[in-house]
């Protein structure tokens, strides 16, 4: 019963401290990049970035993943939030106000996941972007 007990408990405290991580993930740093883009092209992220967060919700289904990697992929996938959210933002904006570009003000890890999954990256570390750049790519 004692052992139930703190099984609970350690299950309690690691929700919490996941729950702490995802706050500290939602929020954007510091800006150190601006990047523009044509209409056009932004439509194009878009649509690639609703793709890559589709596929890492689909991997973090996976019961076979160890916690660090089921960390790592929800990390990743709360930058990508962040970015799609500024991109949505500046993109519907533009649209309402009928202009033919848009600047992104992005912190360091949004701007490392915007050239990861726009494919501007030469070397790219993270595998999941790695696969999902490669099956993008070849449909464009």
């Amino acid at each position: 019963m004692a052992n139930n007990k703190k099984q609970d408990e350690i299950m309690e405290n690691m929700e919490f401290l996941i729950d702490e991580l995802k706050k500290e993930w939602d929020s954007s740093k510091e800006t150190k990049h601006y990047v523009g883009l044509s209409i056009s092209k932004a439509e194009k992220l878009r649509e690639k970035m609703q793709e890559y967060i589709v596929l890492c919700s689909r991997i973090l289904e996976d019961d076979t993943l160890s916690f660090k990697q089921s960390m790592k992929y929800c990390r990743d996938n709360n930058i990508m939030f962040r970015l799609a959210r500024k991109l949505i933002t500046k993109y519907d904006h533009a649209i309402e106000k009928k202009k033919d570009s848009i600047v992104l003000e992005l912190d360091k890890e949004e701007f490392k996941a915007y050239r990861e999954i726009a494919g501007e990256k030469s070397q790219i570390e993270s595998r999941t972007y790695l696969e999902f750049s490669k099956r993008v790519l070849l449909d464009e």
